[in-house]
């Protein structure tokens, strides 16, 4: 079966595409962060969290941040826990055109839709907002963070909102809201480490796990991504000595 993927643009919410899910054997975090990560958010489905939230007055809300360098695998790990968890996408692009009333639109166009099914919100490069190269007087036509921190706080927040936030470069970010509490979770995603290389290795060469040691030993000097090393290790899942097909990914 499908997850829808909801895109706002400009004023209003498009269905962007009918993904297949993506199983989430195939999301290779590092040791110990997918099990931590989808600890979190079923317990945040759980009925019994929202009860619990709505009798201490809290919005019941969960907020997490994946940052890390592009290629890193956040698209990848929101698609993947959508799909286990059986959501819809919703994203929310920080792009020029997107003002303060159009993110609160965007938002309570949510809030008054009647569909059944768990929703998944992504707020994606939320570090633009941030960026310091921008110039003086070009602040009216971005969103503030004051407007962010209202829809995740306040009365527009959607009841029931997962949400998931992108950054590239969280170090830009204002403090205020890295500081707060406003974030639930936050995991870094990096480079690709050593278990993560063993595992995307052993699911596409079953049959060449006597190579492992020497073929991380020739690239662990390098900095690749999960992305980069899939791809590669894809295209050359039929070879019959992966250790022969090293200069492709050291090019």
């Amino acid at each position: 079966s499908n997850q829808n993927i909801d895109y706002y643009q400009k004023e209003f919410w498009t269905l962007l595409s009918k993904s297949p899910k993506r199983p989430i054997d195939t999301l290779y975090l590092k040791q110990g962060e997918k099990d931590e990560l989808l600890s979190k958010v079923s317990n945040f489905f759980d009925k019994d969290t929202r009860d619990l939230y709505l009798s201490y007055g809290m919005p019941y809300k969960h907020i997490i941040m994946l940052y890390g360098i592009p290629g890193s695998g956040k698209t990848s790990t929101i698609s993947a826990v959508a799909s286990h968890f059986d959501c819809d996408i919703y994203t929310i692009p920080i792009t020029k055109q997107l003002t303060d009333y159009g993110l609160i639109d965007a938002f309570s166009d949510m809030n008054d839709s009647d569909d059944p099914r768990k929703r998944i919100i992504v707020l994606e490069d939320i570090d633009c907002i941030f960026d310091s190269s921008r110039k003086e007087g070009d602040e009216h036509n971005m969103i503030t963070l004051q407007s962010l921190l209202n829809c995740l706080d306040g009365h527009t927040c959607v009841e029931g909102t997962l949400l998931f936030m992108t950054a590239n470069h969280p170090e830009k970010m204002d403090y205020a809201m890295v500081r707060s509490c406003r974030i639930d979770y936050k995991l870094h995603l990096g480079y690709a480490d050593e278990y993560q290389t063993r595992c995307i290795y052993e699911t596409f060469l079953p049959n060449q796990t006597n190579h492992f040691s020497k073929f991380y030993k020739s690239i662990r000097h390098k900095q690749f991504t999960t992305a980069m090393l899939q791809e590669f290790l894809f295209y050359n899942r039929l070879c019959d000595n992966i250790l022969d097909h090293m200069k492709q990914f050291m090019d």
